[in-house]
Order: C-alpha cells, then structure tokens, then sequence
C-alpha cells in the first residue's frame, strides 16, 4: 500500500503549490487560537472556502487544522468553525483536544467527515488509540516523540484505524500533546500559543542603549526579524559572580524520519507528514516533488534504500539521528 504525501502549509500559495506538486493532500491550519503554532498568516474563512474548492477540482483531500486548546469560555469559537467546516463539506478535520473529540466524533460519521486526531492529544498508547476509535477516529497521527518499536508495537495492537506520522519539523522540548504554556507567563497572553512576532516587542532604554522587551520576558538586544518560538529567543540568564550568558531555552532540533520511509512502507503507515523546511514557494514545489519520488521509488522497490546524500538534503544540514537521540534518552 503506498502511503499518502501529505502537506501542511501556512497560506493558500503554498498548498497549492504542494497539491500542484506531487503532494495526494494537505492541511490547512486554522487562524486564529484554534491552532497551537498561531501565525498571522494561517487560514481565515473565506482562505478555508477557497482552498476547500481548489482541493476538491483536483480530487484530492484537504484536512482544516483546529487543533488548538479551548479554555471554558472558548468553546463556542471552535464550534462553531468545526461546524463551517462541516457546511464546507470537507473530507476530514484534524482536532487535538479530548474534548472537541468526544463532542464531535459521532457527528463526523454521520455527516462522512473523517476525524484525523493530531499529534497534539498525545496518543502514545494503543490503550489511547482503542478510546479514540470508540469516540470516532478514523486515523490518528502519532506524536513525533515515538520510537519505531513503540509505532510497530501500537499498530500491533490497535490495528483497527488508519495511522499518520511525521517525517520531519522540530522537534519540541514538550510533550506533544500537552501543549507549550511558556507564552502563558506573558500578561494578556493565551495559553498554548508558542509564537512571538517582532512587532510584539517595544524598545526600551536601559543605561543608555535600545533593547527589546515584551512585559514578562527578559529584554533582548537585537530585535527579532521575524516570528519564532519563544523558547528560542536568546534569554538572558544571571550566572554567580554577577556575569550573563545569553542562550535560548531550547535550540529546535530538525527531525528526519527519511531514512525510515521503506520501513514505514512496510508497516503499512496509511500516510506521511512532509513538512517542507522553509515557507517559500521555490522550497514548497522542490521538496514536495522530491518527497513524491522517493515515496514512489521506494513503493516500487522493495529494496530501495534511502541513501546518507538524501537524508542530508532534506535535512538543512541539521539532521539528528532521531532514534539514536531516543536511545540515549530513555538509556
């Protein structure tokens, strides 16, 4: 069975770029704090209708994003996007919160829409997954921190639903699934949302020179150039004897599972998520017609390899063995 290539991107350029190129579907994250990665740029209403309508000329799947974590008093705006989507006649939603699952589970079968459970509700059990299946889910997306024996072993044993995983992106110091709360510590900011943008930083003298602050944060001395996780920005830490080192909180590690795309073959993964390394459209079309080939490649080729040169070229140059890093993990 060839697994799916699919792709998620952060506007409606660059999906279609990735559906024009080789990619069998794709993932549309939501605007707004329906998404966990918030992003200006993400998909409003009217970007989802469109998006929906360019998808389905083509024949192929397109997967809304709503993955955030409602609080109690938020529920309202994610059903109320859920229910658009419904309306829109999408093939499947992507929904991480325990929640919004049991709510919507059963309503998706009856309206023939596929519940795609994301990375982000932290399946890492077949235990997890047989309770998804009973709440409706049709395919579940493992998190990213799995070994390849716990997939295989989780696929043994649950083998009644579709499975997803990664095959690259960072890597976060958290626990997918349970969510990042380091922007929580900001005042006036929603939990769950790792993003922070440069205009969110105001300038401030500080004995006589210009840095960066946010109310919460430690100061910067540069401005950031664009948005990034607030667990990379260079804080500054006091140190004994009154010195400072700047340093991140976390440096994200680049994941590529490349190497393992005959194994996942094998397995029979139902489909795979690419996510190409840079939001480009040069980056978009490039990688997702590279990841069609080797996919296809080693589909009609049981001994095809995926060779030391490859993995380097999807990876940046930043590649971590991520099963070595397992090991070494867990001893």
């Amino acid at each position: 069975m060839k697994p799916l290539l699919l792709v998620p991107a952060p506007n409606a350029e660059l999906l279609k770029i990735a559906l024009d190129n080789g990619a069998d579907g794709g993932y549309a994250p939501v605007k707004g704090l329906t998404n966990v990665r918030f992003r200006a740029d993400y998909f409003g209403r009217e970007q989802l209708a469109e998006i929906f309508r360019y998808a389905k000329d083509r024949g192929k799947p397109l997967y809304p994003v709503i993955n955030g974590r409602p609080t109690g008093n938020k529920l309202a705006e994610y059903n109320s996007l859920i229910e658009f989507c419904l309306e829109q006649k999408t093939p499947g939603i992507v929904l991480g919160d325990w929640g919004l699952i049991r709510d919507w589970g059963q309503k998706f079968a009856q309206a023939g829409c596929q519940l795609v459970v994301s990375g982000m509700a932290g399946a890492i059990n077949h235990e997890a997954v047989a309770f998804l299946v009973e709440l409706g889910a049709k395919r579940v997306i493992l998190p990213r921190l799995q070994s390849l024996k716990e997939i295989e072993y989780i696929m043994q044993k649950a083998p009644e639903v579709e499975y997803e995983v990664f095959m690259n992106g960072n890597l976060c110091p958290l626990y997918e699934g349970r969510g990042c709360f380091l922007k929580s510590i900001i005042p006036g900011y929603e939990r769950g949302v790792c993003f922070v943008y440069p205009e969110e930083f105001k300038p401030a003298e500080v004995e006589g020179k210009t840095v960066w602050k946010i109310p919460g944060l430690p100061q910067l001395d540069e401005k950031p150039d664009k948005p990034r996780p607030l667990c990379s920005l260079p804080f500054s830490f006091s140190q004994a004897g009154g010195a400072e080192e700047i340093r991140p909180l976390w440096e994200p590690v680049w994941q590529s599972n490349l190497k393992l795309l005959p194994t996942f073959v094998r397995l029979g993964i139902k489909a795979l998520k690419v996510i190409p390394f840079a939001p480009s459209p040069e980056i978009y079309q490039a990688q997702t017609a590279l990841w069609r080939k080797l996919i296809d490649e080693v589909c009609s080729d049981e001994k095809r390899q995926i060779s030391r040169r490859e993995i380097a070229d999807n990876s940046r140059g930043r590649h971590v063995d991520y099963e070595l890093l397992l090991r070494m993990e867990r001893g």
